[in-house]
């Protein structure tokens, strides 16, 4: 009988393991696979994906492309990442496109790929619809792929700790309370180009509105009374400035605060931002119709006086006007009565000069 060879057992029992490990590798792959169904040859024919990571297994024939689609609500952003292997030396062209309900491109990517390589796209939507359908089509535009996977990510990009984005319009405005908020704006990618606030205030509030983006944009800021007229405005004159503007309510009403980029181009995906609106009590509240001046463009304290008392030139004054009171008090009359003098003068001497010719020659 041969002894058993302990070498070789242990050599067996490794390679064994090795198989094992392989087998269990190929089979997780293949579930993978699974994860990611065939996608549809049109937009009709789109199949639906979650957000998740997914492996398509097998060759993408040169001019191949799948459909999917995905559902995202307003401030969600939709990020996804190809990642694509060519089958030749030569390299291959894989793409990556982004669509709207509409079939229109938002985004898209293609580039030539010798080996491995990616692709990203992102877009975040404003709140013009309650909810966003967006077509995705991946494959390959020349040349075979011989592997590519999908990394699909959704992000809640929501406004002012709420479940959703501030609106564009006055009525989508979303409605806060003062306080310190954290909002976002896209940049590039996507549409959410403006964020409406809407608070209450009582006449006589001190309202003070500041926003601070946290990179180097651009923002505008306004304040709008309930019938929507700018009441105040300010934009940011020079990229990374901090924007602040206050006012005093003039009556009860709903206010809204605008936080906007004026235009493309910002060089950003995504801008997020900070806002911190006051509302101080107590303030004078102007007369209806009155024009209420900024805090630097009133005039300084009257003849002197602060709030710790009278000063040495508000007391000067104050001799002054004391002086010119006495001198007028003792004026006056005197003026009145060498005017009434002068008045009873005259009337005796026409009365004396009437006197004379009524005589008989």
């Amino acid at each position: 009988m041969r002894k058993l060879n302990l070498k070789n057992f242990a050599l067996f029992v490794i390679l064994g393991i090795l198989l094992v490990g392989l087998a269990g590798t190929r089979n997780i792959k293949a579930e993978m696979s699974e994860i990611l169904p065939k996608g549809g040859d049109s937009f009709e024919t789109a199949v639906e994906i979650e957000p998740g990571s997914y492996e398509k297994w097998g060759t993408t024939e040169s001019g191949e492309t799948d459909y999917f689609y995905i559902n995202v609500k307003p401030g969600q952003e939709i990020k996804i990442k190809g990642t694509f292997t060519a089958s030749s030396k030569f390299g291959a062209n894989p793409i990556l496109y982004l669509y709207d309900e509409d079939k229109t491109e938002l985004r898209g990517e293609m580039g030539a790929v010798y080996g491995t390589g990616s692709l990203t796209i992102s877009w975040l939507p404003n709140s013009d619809k309650d909810s966003y359908k967006y077509y995705l089509q991946v494959g390959s535009d020349y040349n075979e792929l011989s592997s590519s996977s999908l990394d699909v990510s959704i992000t809640d990009y929501f406004d002012a700790g709420s479940q959703t984005d501030a609106g564009d319009t006055f009525k989508k405005a979303l409605s806060i309370a003062p306080g310190e908020y954290k909002g976002y704006l896209s940049g590039e990618n996507g549409t959410d180009a403006k964020d409406f606030y809407k608070l209450t205030a009582k006449k006589g509030e001190a309202l003070t509105a500041k926003v601070t983006p946290e990179s180097a944009v651009s923002l505008g800021l306004k304040i709008y009374d309930s019938n929507r007229v700018v009441l105040k405005e300010e934009y940011a004159p020079n990229k990374g400035a901090i924007v602040k503007i206050s006012l005093v309510a003039k009556k009860n009403e709903d206010v809204f605060v605008l936080v906007y980029r004026e235009s493309w181009g910002t060089g950003e995906d995504l801008i997020d931002y900070g806002i911190d609106i006051t509302a101080e009590a107590g303030v004078e509240a102007p007369v209806e119709g009155e024009e209420v001046l900024p805090e630097e463009s009133r005039e300084g304290p009257i003849i002197g006086i602060t709030e710790e008392g009278l000063t040495e030139e508000g007391a000067e004054k104050i001799g002054k006007a004391v002086k010119i009171g006495i001198m007028l008090v003792w004026l006056v009359p005197l003026i009145i009565g060498l005017v009434i003098l002068i008045v009873i003068v005259i009337v005796i001497v026409v009365l004396v000069r009437k006197k004379k010719r009524s005589k008989p020659q």
